[in-house]
């Protein structure tokens, strides 16, 4: 991928502010909305959750995940494959949180 290519992908999930997460678990795949945020220098985009959450124990067991974001004004459709990692640091979580 070019950095421009890379560039467009950062602006979309930006612009857009919410996607579509999807994680495996016993029974299939699940999705639900997030509102990532990203970090362009560290080529990282985080999402919040609340420990409790089903999506936390899917990604601890099942480290693929996909984020789907759509930007149908600009007929923009992205879909992301990745490895998620869970991060339990509340300091990183209130920086994020406010951005």
């Amino acid at each position: 991928m070019s950095d421009q290519d890379r560039d467009r992908v950062w602006d979309i999930v930006e612009k857009v502010g919410v996607g579509m997460l999807t994680t495996r678990f016993a029974q299939g795949l699940r999705a639900r909305p997030v509102e990532p945020r990203l970090d362009r220098a560290a080529g990282i985009i985080w999402v919040l959750t609340n420990l409790r959450s089903p999506k936390e124990h899917e990604i601890e067991a099942d480290s693929e995940i996909c984020l789907i974001v759509i930007d149908a004004k600009d007929k923009a459709y992205l879909s992301i494959t990745a490895c998620a990692e869970v991060l339990r640091d509340s300091k990183k979580a209130a920086e994020i949180w406010h951005r």
